[in-house]
């Protein structure tokens, strides 16, 4: 959380292939809420084509928004029980979210 990462990085965006955010009604720069459970997870839409249809990307250890440091992908998960069989790691990849979009005063 150092002012020199946000400066080169302002924020941890959420991407989307762009027939993605058509369907959805995003544009890049809009604010979204990842849900999974009883966890939300604030984000900036961005456009990345590389990510396949019907996936979001977002990085990991990161708030999407500097207003809401406690808030990171992490928390999606179940630590506990969501874990990897071979070393007990979270599993952090190819988990069902839902996308909704967020008050833009988060």
């Amino acid at each position: 959380d150092f002012d020199a990462t946000w400066g080169r990085m302002p924020g941890n965006p959420a991407y989307f292939h762009s027939d993605d955010m058509a369907r959805l009604g995003l544009a890049a720069g809009d604010l979204i809420e990842i849900v999974r459970k009883d966890a939300r997870v604030a984000a900036r839409v961005a456009a990345d084509d590389a990510v396949r249809p019907g996936v979001v990307s977002v990085g990991h250890c990161r708030p999407g928004l500097k207003s809401r440091p406690w808030e990171a992908t992490n928390a999606l998960v179940d630590g506990e029980t969501e874990v990897q069989d071979i070393n007990r790691m979270p599993i952090m990849t190819g988990i069902y979210v839902q996308v909704e979009r967020a008050a833009e005063s988060a």
